[in-house]
């Protein structure tokens, strides 16, 4: 609402809820169930406020004019001037990059590290409720399932862009992906069973993100390195344990 106030926008009802429909939401690739080694997780960074800025999606640019181009799933956005969501979440990201910055110039034992630190988590959570906010039907004025829609819709699609780009190497497998990330596993394990075998994971990790986010994703979404690991046991989707080194991190099974 405040930057509604600043930008001098007037606030419109949207329609009732009775006009509301379900559609698809994010996408959880079926896992190819076993244990394997040496993987890197790949994430997208802030997927879906980087595709509502890179899309210009909102309620305030959502039209019918045919002269548009629509996205993938017929929706239609003005480019002609910055949405009231892609501007907020810009300037949330922007804080958010300048808070990381302080950060990195004070103590890492400090309050005040500990203190921006929760503050860059707070604006990350800001951000990244912006989808939540136009997918609430009972939002009186930001609930909107154009703009929902397309959000997740053009996520699905640039995932699966993703995993085709990776599969072009036929050594490269993606074993598993949730929604943002994806899990990427080299078949060939005789290659690079060796003692450089994290590095040359890690490195052609690196060599996938930088690819991918220059030539296949429009500015600003960023396909990035997570993490590696020495293996992981996948079960089901949302069911999964990861190694590395003697760190052990899971969801949705009991470790005994």
């Amino acid at each position: 609402v405040k930057e509604c106030m600043d930008r001098n926008i007037v606030l419109k009802p949207q329609p009732k809820a009775t006009l509301w429909h379900t559609y698809e939401c994010a996408h959880v690739i079926t896992p190819i169930k076993g244990i394997y080694k040496h993987c890197v997780l790949l994430d997208f960074q802030s997927l879906y406020p980087s595709i509502i800025i890179a899309f210009n999606i909102c309620p305030s640019t959502y039209t019918t004019d045919p002269t548009i181009k629509a996205t993938i799933n017929q929706h239609r956005f003005r480019t002609d001037t910055v949405g009231m969501f892609p501007g907020m979440i810009k300037r949330l990201l922007r804080e958010r990059t300048h808070v990381k910055k302080l950060m990195s110039a004070c103590d890492p034992t400090s309050m005040q590290h500990v203190v921006l630190h929760r503050r860059q988590n707070a604006l990350k959570v800001c951000a990244n409720s912006v989808y939540g906010i136009m997918g609430f039907k009972n939002s009186k004025y930001f609930g909107h399932v154009g703009c929902a829609e397309s959000v997740t819709a053009i996520g699905r699609m640039y995932l699966s862009k993703v995993i085709t780009e990776i599969e072009h190497d036929p050594d490269l497998k993606v074993i598993y992906g949730d929604t943002d990330s994806c899990m990427v596993y080299n078949k060939n394990q005789s290659k690079i069973d060796s003692g450089t075998n994290k590095q040359d994971m890690i490195h052609t990790a690196h060599k996938i993100c930088n690819d991918i986010t220059a030539h296949v994703l429009p500015e600003p979404m960023v396909l990035s390195f997570e993490s590696y690991y020495d293996s992981v046991g996948l079960l089901s989707k949302k069911r999964y344990i990861m190694l590395h080194g003697n760190n052990v991190s899971y969801k949705g099974v009991i470790i005994a």
